[in-house]
């Protein structure tokens, strides 16, 4: 499934019960848990019902153990693990087992988000549980040299600025691929139009 699908589905409010986002560009991973964490549940939910945790400081059991749990109140609660590369156990066999062993049965009052960044389990039984279980796995997508300036151009216009081609090329040369990193250069850049919705090499 593609990003503008994904985001698409969510923006209708059809959710699958867990979402492990894997892959070496960060931006749309990053796009996807912010939006889930800020639509999903009500103000009044999210003090009780969204939890967020770091790869690094909780292990898989525990994880698992908590999305099994029946949220307090309301329909269903949104728990988001970030830097969900630093599980280790989820880059052994035994670590991707036991969360396919929860993808077969997860909690239809849970919506699990795992943010996977910066590397891709390829492991051909673990992609597949993903397929049977309609649950989503998504890999981010590869960012090309000539994706960029389509995308810089988009990026402005969605947000009432337009830039101009040289201004683009500047960018593109002295940030390179990375999404994330263009984004924040951008977000910076139309915070400092005060005067003027275009963006040029002036600015």
């Amino acid at each position: 499934m593609t990003f503008q699908k994904i985001m698409q589905q969510l923006a209708k409010k059809v959710y699958a019960p867990v979402y492990f986002l894997q892959g070496n560009e960060p931006y749309f991973i990053t796009q996807i848990v912010s939006y889930i964490e800020k639509n999903v549940l009500s103000p009044e939910e999210k003090s009780l019902n969204l939890r967020s945790y770091y790869g690094k400081e909780y292990a898989l059991r525990d994880i698992i153990s908590h999305a099994k749990c029946i949220p307090m109140i309301g329909k269903r609660q949104v728990i988001i693990v970030k830097e969900a590369q630093e599980i280790t156990t989820l880059q052994r066999k035994e670590g991707q087992q036991k969360l396919a062993s929860y993808l077969t049965d997860p909690n239809p009052r849970t919506l699990l988000v795992f943010a996977y960044k910066n590397k891709v389990i390829k492991a051909k039984t673990f992609v597949e549980t993903f397929k049977k279980s309609g649950n989503l796995l998504y890999t981010t997508p590869k960012v090309y040299e000539n994706d960029i300036i389509s995308w810089i151009d988009a990026y402005v216009q969605k947000r009432g600025y337009t830039i101009a081609p040289k201004a683009i090329l500047l960018l593109q040369n002295a940030i390179g691929l990375n999404l994330q990193h263009l984004a924040n250069a951008l977000d910076k850049i139309m915070l400092n139009c005060t005067t003027t919705k275009n963006i040029t090499t002036a600015i």
